[in-house]
């Protein structure tokens, strides 16, 4: 079965979960990438925002580097849908429950760093 990939459903699915928009186009291996990528930006901005003195360049960056750093992921989401082949064939990750895997993957590490296990 093929299936066209819509841009903005690659958008907000990667705004939903980083990586999830990558996989709906099929690209696993970049998906892999943006999720293990944003998780690490998320690491590396608590980390630095207990390491750095408190001042207005580091609220700044604290704000900006996340949001910047989604909007990017989602862009390049909708990009690469939107330079996807019309006729993607559709893969077995391409169902719901190939995506609620996804988000599950995504979401078990948050809970561990958390301590909400």
């Amino acid at each position: 079965m093929t299936s066209a990939r819509k841009p903005w459903l690659a958008a907000l699915l990667s705004l939903l979960v980083p990586g999830l928009g990558h996989l709906y186009v099929g690209k696993t291996k970049t998906a892999v990438l943006v999720a293990v990528a944003a998780q690490a930006a998320s690491w590396l901005t608590l980390t630095f925002s207990v390491l750095m003195p408190p001042s207005k360049v580091t609220a700044t960056l604290l704000v900006l580097v996340p949001i910047g750093t989604l909007l990017a992921i989602i862009l390049h989401a909708g990009v690469t849908a939107r330079r996807a082949d019309p006729a993607y064939e559709l893969r077995p990750y391409n169902r719901w429950y190939g995506y609620l895997a996804a988000v599950a993957v995504a979401v078990l590490p948050e809970n561990w760093s958390t301590g909400n296990h």
